[in-house]
């Protein structure tokens, strides 16, 4: 798979609406702002792809919610344009080779450093799943291509659950998936001490640009709670639309 960073989505403008019915009053519509769009690295659109995003959007999933499946679908898009495969050629064998390449991908922001750690491994090849799974329901295929054993699906998993908060959640699991990450034991920094990161700012350069670049780095790292790899690929545009979204801020 391949290793340098292709953004595969385009994000629709305020004026997009999507239809959810129609009546004798006319179409009713619901906004379809700032939601991804998923592309081939063709430049082409992933038609199946973007109607399971629309019928989440449809069933009331929050556009935030679509975005993120949408990256979580994204190195999938990838994995099968450099394979030359369609969806419907993926099997146990293709699940394995996919989580491998995710597994080894290396982060090109990092020296020596791989691009995902195991828990998002498995988040994206979940999400792989489920939208094999919806697929196979939307289109007439010669197989299944998701389901347990004993079915003659080309790729074999098992539905776990697990409870949370007292809700019975449940998922796909396929031997593919890899072991999650050792929990870091993450501690929050002592105010006195972010402080002082701030006050040592002027002492990096002359320039009061570097020095006010650092201090926003400091500050956006305090204020989000992001990653600084995530704060690394914040844009203008972000800030800007989070400005108008209730201060949410839309991290990469």
């Amino acid at each position: 798979m391949r290793t340098e960073t292709q953004q595969l989505w385009k994000t629709t403008n305020e004026e997009c609406a999507l239809v959810l019915y129609a009546d004798s009053r006319g179409p009713v519509t619901r906004s379809f702002a700032d939601v991804r769009v998923l592309y081939w690295p063709n430049n082409r659109p992933c038609w199946s792809a973007n109607m399971y995003l629309v019928e989440l959007l449809r069933r009331g999933r929050k556009v935030g919610t679509a975005n993120t499946y949408a990256a979580e679908l994204a190195p999938s898009l990838h994995f099968l344009f450099d394979k030359g495969m369609q969806f419907e050629d993926m099997d146990n064998d293709a699940m394995h080779e996919f989580s491998q390449a995710l597994v080894e991908e290396p982060d090109l922001r990092a020296i020596q450093a791989r691009r995902r750690g195991g828990r998002q491994v498995n988040k994206i090849l979940r999400r792989a799943l489920e939208f094999l799974r919806w697929y196979q329901k939307m289109f007439k295929l010669a197989r299944p291509l998701v389901g347990i054993q004993g079915t003659g699906a080309a790729i074999t998993v098992e539905e776990r659950e697990f409870r949370k908060q007292g809700r019975r959640i449940r998922y796909l699991w396929h031997d593919s998936m890899v072991a999650d990450d050792v929990p870091r034991d993450v501690k929050p920094m002592a105010r006195d001490i972010f402080l002082q990161l701030l006050s040592a700012c002027r002492f990096l350069a002359k320039s009061p640009y570097i020095i006010a670049r650092a201090r926003t780095v400091l500050k956006a790292l305090g204020d989000t709670g992001a990653r600084r790899v995530e704060i690394s690929l914040l844009r203008v545009v972000d800030v800007l639309n989070a400005r108008k979204q209730s201060n949410k801020l839309l991290v990469h």
